[in-house]
């Protein structure tokens, strides 16, 4: 094959987390993207009663066995498949069994066979998220089912599902008993409904070294060795079980950094997304979502931003006393971001 890689996003988490839910909602709102799915034969039963007339989805059924153990040579097949199509794949899912990890796929897309066809692109763990809370939190690795961290910490994303119940004090629970499970996470992203957008898990380039390589850093970032994830205790690979833990692919880059920024001021809408449109354009920034307080009448909205692709939500919720912004990208500059909002909007960012 010639031409650009295809890229390949892989989702993982427990049985019952709501992966094949979630992947059969993203590709029906995936657009016009040529897609081949690559699930267990449970999963393939699920997905194509649903997209079994659509004509830019192909749906490939595996055993479950090949997303688990070993070297997943027997997945080797079905990538075959994919390169001999007479028309070009945009995108490759791969849905994982539920006792598995992704470094089983994420090494056979490293084979000489396929490193110049295929490039990871991000690495998803869905959450059931009631079952995350219910845990003992003082015991929290000897509660969880021993793949479930080994999961996250192999993951670039992590997706909090079955959400729709919870409170805003339950998912900032949630959210910190992830970031305490696995900090090594680069992103946490929140699925009402079971749905999340599909820029946040096609496209993302996370492993394209490229990528990285070419996105400017601010002055003084100094880049570090990131150490390799340690194997946690219980985790399958410290029982001595075979799930294919290759260490390379749990180095973390440093380069992935956040930052929070807030303001009391409320915000000319217009005026404050010119300036995330442009922030997008001058910083590495992969990623910006925040609750912001705009015009009058105590109106609220929630703003999500994947590059300069950037949504905006109506809240129900009376604005709060301040509003609040988060950055996460390729070593972005906080200093330059608050320079460029106070410059550009109603200001009292810090």
């Amino acid at each position: 094959m010639s031409g650009p890689r295809i890229p390949v996003t892989v989702v993982t988490g427990l049985l019952g987390a709501g992966k094949t839910t979630l992947l059969s909602h993203l590709i029906a709102e995936s657009g016009r993207r040529r897609l081949a799915v690559v699930v267990n034969e449970l999963g393939e039963a699920s997905i194509e009663g649903v997209h079994a007339q659509d004509e830019d989805v192909e749906i490939h059924g595996v055993p479950s066995a090949v997303v688990v153990y070993g070297t997943g040579e027997d997945l080797a097949p079905t990538l075959r498949e994919i390169l001999a199509r007479d028309e070009i794949i945009d995108h490759v899912l791969v849905e994982t069994a539920g006792r598995a990890l992704p470094t089983t796929v994420m090494a056979q897309l490293e084979e000489p066979e396929f490193k110049d066809d295929f490039v990871l692109d991000v690495v998803v763990t869905v959450v059931d998220t009631p079952q995350l809370l219910a845990m003992d939190a003082q015991a929290a690795r000897a509660t969880l089912d021993p793949w479930f961290v080994p999961q996250l910490e192999t993951s670039d994303l992590a997706v909090l599902n079955k959400i729709d119940a919870l409170t805003d004090d339950a998912l900032s629970a949630a959210e910190t008993r992830l970031r305490t499970l696995a900090p090594g996470v680069r992103f946490i992203e929140l699925a009402y409904d079971a749905r999340i957008m599909p820029r946040l898990l096609l496209g993302l380039r996370l492993h394209q070294e490229a990528f990285a390589r070419t996105a400017p850093r601010h002055a003084g970032a100094t880049p570090q060795t990131a150490d390799a994830v340690p194997t946690p205790q219980g985790s399958p690979s410290a029982r001595g079980e075979e799930p294919t833990s290759h260490g390379h692919f749990q180095v973390k880059d440093p380069g992935w950094q956040s930052f929070s920024v807030r303001t009391d001021t409320c915000q000319n809408l217009e005026a404050l997304l010119g300036a995330l449109q442009l922030i997008a354009q001058d910083e590495p920034v992969l990623r910006a979502k925040g609750l912001v307080n705009v015009g009058e009448g105590g109106r609220r909205v929630l703003i999500q931003g994947v590059r300069t692709r950037i949504d905006v939500d109506e809240q129900a919720r009376k604005a709060a006393s301040s509003s609040q912004m988060m950055f996460i990208g390729y070593y972005p500059s906080r200093e330059r971001t608050l320079e460029r909002l106070n410059s550009l909007t109603s200001g009292d960012w810090r």
